[in-house]
């Protein structure tokens, strides 16, 4: 897919200066009346802000890498700041669905087969259907009723045997 074309990631610059563009004004408010480069500082969080990261490991990071003076009230807010993580990635996704016009292939009650096996399952059914964030519940055989796996819709095709009666 092209570069420019593909589904926004946790790695991507963007989604990195949009969660610090969430979460500023809690920086800000930390900071208090505090003067600071708020230029210096966003860049310093895209760093370290992480999903996978709770704000003591942030704040942690901050102070050694960045030489901040961190407190217990700067992890408090960092531990907000990862929520922010995936707001903006959720937001920036349902940007790149829009912009694209990407619509599903598949529908609720459709088989189909997974790129990645799940629960050592390729395939399962479609139970939901995510159009904002052009993603598919799959539910693969002996899931709960209530249980499903999010997968992307670029991650879901035809079952194999479907696609050999094509032929």
């Amino acid at each position: 897919m092209d570069e420019l074309m593909k589904r926004p990631t946790w790695d991507d610059d963007f989604v990195k200066r949009r969660t610090v563009e969430i979460c500023m004004p809690r920086i800000r408010a930390w900071f208090g009346g505090e003067r600071f480069d708020e230029r210096e500082v966003a860049d310093d969080l895209m760093k370290v802000l992480s999903p996978s990261k709770d704000g003591y490991e942030m704040a942690s990071e901050l102070e050694r890498r960045m030489h901040w003076a961190v407190d217990s009230a700067l992890v408090e807010v960092l531990d907000e700041c990862t929520g922010d993580c995936d707001t903006a990635l959720k937001e920036l996704t349902s940007q790149w669905v829009r912009a694209l016009r990407i619509v599903p292939q598949f529908a609720v009650g459709d088989t189909v087969s997974l790129k990645y096996a799940r629960d050592g399952h390729k395939t399962g059914q479609v139970v939901k259907l995510i159009e904002d964030e052009a993603r598919y519940g799959i539910r693969v055989e002996g899931q709960a009723e209530t249980a499903y796996f999010l997968e992307k819709f670029e991650d879901v095709s035809l079952p194999v045997a479907v696609l050999a009666e094509a032929m």
